[in-house]
């Protein structure tokens, strides 16, 4: 069966059913020229605002939708899950804001450890936080989310740990993920949470005031196996591996 394609606007109040709204020039060209959609062709229309899934059909002359019908709206996963992911260098942070968002991670935290080797001015920092949006976005709408995550930026070790514990993280489970030799598996940490928090190091790992600062603010060190990782699979497969992790506690807490 074909899938609907979906795209995310920021909709606000649309008022009563059915509504028409104007496709922003991008979503126009993904739908009519990438997707080929043709007129009364369906698209799901998800609400960047508030997370709300609608039901539309794209009109004749193909700018615009007509939305006729609200879908029940379910989140994707829970409990939230934030990456906290040092900068990488190449494209190696856009590739983990990629997979980290086909994953499931509700926001996703790009800090600059004192070992990163890609480094941010602090002009560059909202330029490159809109491009890294539009990375998480495209893979939200390829993946089925009802919501984009958010993305922030951490100047350090320090910054990291103010945006952890903001309210909506701050009774999370957190973890390192750490390649020390007595460190737990993620595996056996992962436990029923309103929140989990993942910190993942750059390439030449984290520096030991990085590593005695998060532990000292309540992170439990975890491993994720007996090989080193490269920083990128790292970050990755601690999103893989407790979103699956947390989805079995849930389920069998269900039961």
């Amino acid at each position: 069966m074909a899938h609907i394609p979906r795209v995310f606007l920021k909709l606000g109040d649309i008022g009563a059913l059915p509504a028409r709204v104007k496709l922003p020039d991008f979503e126009q060209h993904y739908l009519v020229h990438v997707l080929r959609i043709k007129s009364r062709g369906k698209v799901t229309v998800v609400d960047k605002n508030l997370g709300r899934t609608y039901q539309a059909i794209l009109l004749p002359g193909l700018s615009e939708l007509e939305i006729y019908e609200a879908k029940e709206t379910t989140s994707n996963f829970s409990p939230p899950i934030t990456i906290g992911s040092a900068l990488l260098k190449g494209k190696k942070t856009e590739v983990v804001i990629e997979k980290a968002t086909e994953l499931g991670a509700a926001a996703i935290i790009l800090w600059q450890s004192e070992r990163s080797v890609k480094r941010f001015k602090p002009v560059e920092v909202q330029h490159k936080l809109t491009r890294y949006q539009k990375i998480s976005e495209s893979a939200s709408r390829q993946s089925r989310r009802n919501r984009i995550p958010e993305i922030v930026f951490a100047c350090n070790v320090n910054e990291l740990i103010r945006c952890v514990n903001k309210p909506s993280t701050k009774a999370a489970l957190k973890i390192i993920c750490d390649t020390g030799k007595d460190a737990p598996l993620l595996c056996d940490l992962i436990k029923p949470a309103p929140a989990i928090v993942l910190v993942t190091g750059p390439e030449g790992d984290f520096s030991e005031l990085e590593h005695k600062s998060l532990i000292e603010s309540g992170f439990f060190p975890a491993s994720l196996g007996p090989n080193i990782l490269r920083a990128e699979t790292a970050a990755i497969s601690a999103v893989a591996t407790a979103t699956m992790l947390s989805l079995k506690v849930g389920r069998d807490s269900a039961d």
